[in-house]
């Protein structure tokens, strides 16, 4: 009975001993997820206000070209506008190492962990695909299109209204205006559903 007892409480101090260890760990990844998604609010901020800043540089942009009474355009009026894009990478090196590691079963919280897949893989693939919908009508379409129709690394040598009267410059300029419109609405979600993971990274601490 004595030996019994003995190997009970020795498994029972070991159990005690893991499972301070395991909660020890899973602190640490709290943490270094809760920093992670806090980098990735700050670039989602970045983006918002560049985002926000392009919309109405656009808007500006279409009311220039039909002017006619505008003179010319410079470099930053146009150029810059239509080929900008506004990609983000989310900061999930610590998410990645728990799933290849096989340590994300530390995290207690299963909500958290689903949300967590649900975050990833949003910005991973949907916010992506839009982001390069974006890049590559700009870079392989736009782009090419202006270097044909005017200087585009110079003084422009055409007037504004000339722009304003070729329809694929118009539609370019709607299409990105509606485009940077998507990736704007899909960014302020995101950085929501991150404000509510960070949330929970405290509640599980």
């Amino acid at each position: 009975m004595l030996v019994v007892i003995g190997i009970l409480i020795a498994l029972q101090i070991n159990n005690w001993n893991t499972s301070r260890i395991n909660k020890k760990q899973e602190i640490f990844y709290l943490n270094k997820l809760r920093l992670n998604i806090e980098e990735d609010t700050t670039y989602i901020s970045i983006r918002l206000s560049q985002i926000n800043l392009a919309i109405q540089q656009l808007d500006s942009l279409k009311e220039l070209i039909e002017n006619r009474d505008n003179n010319e355009l410079t470099y930053n009026d146009w150029v810059l506008k239509l080929l900008s894009t506004y990609r983000f990478t989310p900061q999930s090196s610590t998410f990645q190492n728990l799933i290849s590691t096989g340590k994300l079963d530390l995290i207690t919280n299963q909500t958290f962990v689903d949300s967590l897949f649900v975050y990833y893989n949003d910005l991973n693939n949907y916010t992506t695909q839009i982001n390069e919908s974006v890049e590559t009508y700009s870079r392989n379409t736009i782009g090419p299109y202006l270097m044909q129709f005017d200087l585009v690394y110079d003084k422009p040598s055409k007037k504004p209204f000339e722009y304003g009267e070729d329809v694929f410059i118009k539609n370019a300029i709607g299409y990105k205006s509606r485009q940077i419109k998507f990736i704007k609405k899909n960014y302020e979600f995101n950085r929501e559903r991150a404000g509510r993971l960070i949330e929970m990274t405290k509640g599980n601490n």
